[in-house]
């Protein structure tokens, strides 16, 4: 069976974005995370343990490692950094996807949104 996990209402502060301004200084964007896992859900005292999961904290973690390993010009290559990354680091994960937005990037107040998946089926 696979089971799910939900990350979401994760606020990062990072240097992102293409214009001249946005290099230098943090701009703030909001993140939703979810993994599918190879993983049957715990049904025994034996399989409740941490280790037998994905670390919600693993997950943000991994997210602000990246985030603040360089600048990125586009959410898109931020995303996809990401997935690769968390996808490296935890072998159980059969699907990961991720959502940033970027709330104040316009001044209609429109927010810009975009959604990568791991591993890219072609779809």
């Amino acid at each position: 069976m696979l089971r799910s996990i939900r990350l979401s209402s994760i606020l990062l502060d990072t240097y992102i974005g293409c214009l001249p301004s946005e290099r230098t200084r943090t701009n703030r964007l909001e993140c939703e995370v979810l993994l599918t896992l190879d993983q049957p859900f715990s049904t025994t005292d034996d399989e409740d343990r941490l280790e037998g999961t994905v670390d919600y904290r693993v997950i943000e973690e991994v997210l602000r490692e990246v985030a603040a390993s360089r600048h990125f010009n586009m959410m898109e290559s931020l995303g996809e950094t990401f997935l690769v990354a968390l996808a490296a680091r935890e072998p159980m994960i059969r699907r990961a996807s991720i959502t940033l937005r970027k709330p104040g990037a316009m001044p209609s107040g429109a927010v810009p949104e975009v959604t990568m998946v791991w591993p890219d089926d072609g779809e």
